[in-house]
């Protein structure tokens, strides 16, 4: 019995030493990102500090709305180095050096510098994707 208390006791030290070592979620106040108008549907954390984000944004230096990706400094604001071409607004799934995004219906693929991938197949030619998927597509 005393065994078994001194057993118990030891698992309860590590599980809290464990638990006691992990960092607690905690929001990073310098980080603000303002868009114009529209949301964010998919989030994907680089490891510069960099956030790629995909959605329907818009920022007020941007002309038209829509369905985008876009590159968030460390601080939220945009990252002008980064090439807002309209591909994107659906999920994000990050693969080797480059980045598989929805857009509507279909997949593109972009670079890591926003640039699209022409030599990426589109839509309904590629025999893995097809254009009534929905945006459900796996890699």
């Amino acid at each position: 019995m005393i065994r078994s208390r001194r057993i118990l006791m030891a698992a309860t030290v590590g599980v809290a030493a464990i638990a006691g070592a992990q960092a607690p979620f905690d929001l990073d106040p310098s980080f603000e990102a303002y868009f114009q108008n529209g949301g964010i549907g998919s989030i994907v954390p680089l490891a510069d500090g960099d956030v790629l984000v995909s959605g329907n944004m818009t920022f007020s230096n941007q002309l038209q709305p829509g369905g985008r990706t876009m590159r968030l400094n460390p601080d939220g604001n945009q990252d002008l180095g980064f090439v807002v071409s309209g591909v994107g607004g659906g999920k994000l799934v990050p693969w080797t050096d480059r980045y598989y995004v929805g857009v509507g219906q279909g997949v593109q693929r972009i670079w890591p510098d926003g640039i699209t991938d022409d030599s990426f197949p589109i839509l309904e030619f590629d025999p893995y994707i097809h254009l009534l998927q929905g945006g459900d597509y796996h890699v």
